[in-house]
């Protein structure tokens, strides 16, 4: 599976895959605690989403959860994640609302 096939969407407390090349889903999942996403990073080791004051790790074959931090006394502020191009893009894209 390469990446360039794949599109990963956090939204809702929710990580959806779709096919680039038709928006078929290929997954669907449902985090378990923190509805609002607040920052997604896809690299070769998989997917990590901050949601509501949670990090979760996800396998982006199949979407399954392969671990969970709860950030216990850390709240729910926002978290930026990935490499320096990707967090610049997600800064200007908040400043930007």
């Amino acid at each position: 599976m390469a990446n360039s096939d794949y599109l990963y969407v956090a939204t809702n407390g929710r990580v959806l895959c779709l096919q680039r090349s038709s928006g078929n889903e290929r997954w669907c999942t449902k985090l378990p605690r923190g509805r609002g996403i607040t920052s997604m990073s896809v690299d070769s080791a998989g997917i990590v989403v901050a949601a509501g004051g949670h990090l979760y790790t996800l396998d982006k074959v199949d979407g399954s959860i392969r671990w969970h931090n709860g950030l216990k006394a850390l709240g729910f502020g926002v978290c930026m994640l990935g490499t320096t191009s990707q967090s610049a893009v997600s800064a200007a894209q908040l400043a930007a609302q």
